[in-house]
């Protein structure tokens, strides 16, 4: 394998798998127009927390999460005019505190990921067993 195939990244496998499964989903009725509904399917990508760090791609990248005008189960948070400087002192004091949960977040995943990993893995009992094979 060479760096061109996505099997390479592991980030890149899982997303393209993510996204040809909603590609399908908004395309099941017109297979022929996909490229109608990649900015769809990007959006909803974008917009939607991951299972790992729980929080969403738009999120990580501007500092707060996506506010959707139908998106009625969120509460709404009155803002206020703000200088600048508050402004960006309120924004840099979130994104640190979401990288604290990003970190809690994905070492939580890899302790679940290692678990079902030593559960399923087969160990050796010696060098010498593995070697007289």
């Amino acid at each position: 394998m060479t760096a061109y195939h996505p099997q390479c990244n592991g980030m890149v496998e899982p997303f393209n798998q993510t996204f040809i499964a909603q590609l399908k989903k908004y395309t099941a009725e017109d297979p022929d127009n996909w490229e109608r509904y990649l900015s769809y399917a990007v959006f909803a990508y974008n917009a939607t927390p991951h299972t790992t760090t729980r929080h969403s791609p738009f999120s990580l990248l501007r500092g707060y999460e996506l506010h959707i005008t139908f998106d009625y189960d969120r509460p709404r948070i009155l803002t206020l005019p703000l200088n600048y400087d508050a402004y960006h002192h309120i924004l840099t004091q979130g994104q640190l505190k979401m990288r604290e949960q990003i970190k809690a977040n994905l070492d939580a995943a890899a302790t679940v990921s290692k678990e079902y990993f030593d559960c399923k893995a087969e160990h050796a009992t010696s060098l010498s067993t593995i070697l007289s094979f």
